[in-house]
């Protein structure tokens, strides 16, 4: 059987503005129930440390069987397709280990292409997911934006 993920329409989490403070924290909440049938984050945390390093810890009603992408709005200008945007995407299949993948947005062809973000890591429990990356490896000096939505395993 051929599993494939559907592409929920709602969005998840909005916007974040993260400052370039090394004890910069901020929470956010999302209702639970709307998910739609995909990954429902109910909340997510947000830290940055002394070291540059970003830390979101992602709250969902069940991680197993989902994909979640957290597009970025790196240079604060309202566009999450532009060269500077990056997108994260977090697989976790069946087996529950979180698979990170980053994208960076391609002008020349209009498209999304791999993007090389070392400092990437991500893990997971049966009810959240942890992304972490370096700041500077996403072009992120005074904040960013993001916003996530959910799909889920089918």
């Amino acid at each position: 059987m051929k599993r494939v993920f559907l592409l929920l329409a709602s969005l998840v989490a909005i916007l974040l503005m993260a400052t370039t403070s090394a004890t910069a924290a901020s929470s956010y909440t999302d209702p639970a129930g709307d998910g739609k049938g995909g990954p429902d984050v109910t909340a997510v945390a947000v830290t940055n440390d002394a070291q540059g390093v970003v830390t979101m810890r992602i709250t969902v009603a069940t991680v197993v069987g989902t994909a979640l992408v957290v597009s970025f709005d790196t240079d604060l200008n309202g566009l999450f397709n532009d060269p500077t945007s990056r997108d994260i995407l977090l697989v976790t299949p069946a087996t529950g280990v979180v698979i990170p993948m980053a994208y960076a947005w391609d002008s020349a062809t209009s498209k999304w292409v791999p993007s090389s973000v070392p400092s990437l890591r991500a893990t997971a429990t049966p009810t959240d997911l942890t992304l972490s990356f370096a700041k500077a490896e996403l072009g992120i000096d005074k904040g960013f934006g993001f916003w996530m939505w959910g799909m889920t395993e089918t």
